[in-house]
């Protein structure tokens, strides 16, 4: 499947990889793998950028909610929630800045849910942010 392109599309290819999705999350989301200990040895061949996840996997598990990423990756899919698309953001931060990373299952999957997850957004809501904004000009 190519990037999807609309809402319906985005949630298609997130069932298709749903299994994958879910075992990212429990390898590489900042609430999990500490839970887990499972983070991959994986040589960091971009450690500027690793030093930059590392302050926003700090955010992450600071800033957890009252569920758990488990939970909540559960509920998204369930419910459709576009939620799940934070929840895949966080997952992408707390893998390894490594090339290796480009090898994991459903890593490819992640980087298009995470780049076209503006397909979930409300067009009726976006208008009414961009008029508020000029309003404010």
């Amino acid at each position: 499947m190519s990037y999807p392109k609309t809402k319906e599309e985005w949630w298609a290819l997130a069932d298709e990889v749903k299994d994958e999705l879910y075992d990212l999350l429990l390898r590489f989301h900042p609430r999990c793998h500490r839970t887990y200990g499972a983070i991959d040895d994986m040589e960091i061949t971009a450690p500027g950028a690793e030093r930059a996840c590392e302050v926003v996997r700090r955010q992450i598990t600071t800033e957890g909610g009252n569920e758990t990423a488990e939970e909540t990756f559960a509920r998204c899919c369930k419910d459709r929630s576009a939620d799940l698309a934070s929840l895949l953001n966080e997952i992408w931060f707390g893998i390894p800045e490594s090339i290796e990373a480009h090898n994991l299952e459903g890593f490819s999957e992640l980087c298009d849910l995470c780049s076209e997850s503006y397909v979930l957004e409300d067009p009726d809501e976006i208008m009414q942010l961009r008029r508020e904004h000029l309003d404010g000009l």
